[in-house]
C-alpha cells in the first residue's frame, strides 16, 4: 500500500484562515473534520477518471475504485490517510486476449504488446495470462522443466503515485477534486451548523 497528501488550494487555505477568525473553535473543528470527510471519500472516483481518461490506462474504472481503499480518520477526523494499492494488476485486466502470436495486452490505451509465450491458463490456472520461462541453470533443482509465471500490468499505486507517464497530471486532476469537495464538505457542515444539527 502506499499513501499520498493532499494540498488543499490556495482559495481552500484562504477561507480556512477567515473561518479561523471568525467561529468558535469548536465549530472551526467541526467545519475542517467535515471537509477532510467530504474531500478523502471523493478520492477513489476521482482517481479511477483520472487513470481511464482518454489516451490514458487501458483498465475498468470499478477495477481502479477496488484499489484505492477507504480512507482512515485521525485527529478527530482532522486527518485522512488514503492507501492506494501497489499490487499490480494481471494483464487480463488491461484488454488482455489470446492472439496467434501470443497473449496480447495494452497497460496504455492504443499501444498494444504482445508476449509471444503467453497463453490463457486452464485447470487451476483459468483464465489467467500466463507465460512459459525457459528452462535455465536457475531451474535445474525441480529438474530443468520450465515454468509458468503471471504475466502483470502496473498497480494503481504505480499508476497514479509512482514516476508514471501520467502521474503528475493524474495526481493534479485528483488534488483540485479533492479541494473543491473540502470546501463543499466545510460549507455543509457550516450549514448543518447554522440549522442547529
Amino acid at each position: 500500500m502506499a499513501n499520498f497528501q493532499l494540498n488543499v488550494s490556495l482559495e481552500g487555505a484562504e477561507k480556512l484562515s477567515a473561518m479561523a477568525a471568525i467561529l468558535t473553535p469548536k465549530l472551526f473543528d467541526r467545519a475542517l473534520a467535515g471537509g477532510v470527510k467530504y474531500s478523502a471519500r471523493s478520492v477513489p472516483p476521482a482517481v479511477a477518471k483520472a487513470a481511464t481518461a482518454p489516451g490514458r490506462y487501458n483498465i475498468r474504472a470499478a477495477a481502479v475504485k477496488d484499489d484505492v481503499k477507504r480512507p482512515s480518520f485521525g485527529d478527530g477526523g482532522r486527518t485522512a490517510v488514503i492507501r492506494i494499492s501497489r499490487r499490480p494488476r494481471t494483464a487480463a485486466q488491461f484488454g488482455g486476449r489470446q492472439t496467434r502470436r501470443g497473449y496480447s495486452f495494452a497497460v496504455v490505451r492504443g499501444e498494444r504488446q504482445v508476449f509471444t509465450r503467453g497463453f490463457i491458463g486452464k485447470g487451476k490456472l483459468q483464465g489467467l495470462p500466463l507465460y512459459r520461462v525457459k528452462a535455465g541453470s536457475e531451474s535445474r533443482a525441480n529438474g530443468g522443466r520450465s515454468r509458468l509465471e503471471v504475466i502483470h500490468g502496473v498497480s494503481t499505486g504505480s499508476m497514479f503515485l509512482g514516476d508514471s507517464r501520467f502521474g503528475e497530471a493524474m495526481k493534479r486532476e485528483v488534488e483540485q477534486r479533492m479541494s473543491d469537495q473540502f470546501l463543499k464538505g466545510v460549507d455543509r457542515e457550516l450549514s448543518r451548523a447554522a440549522r442547529g444539527f
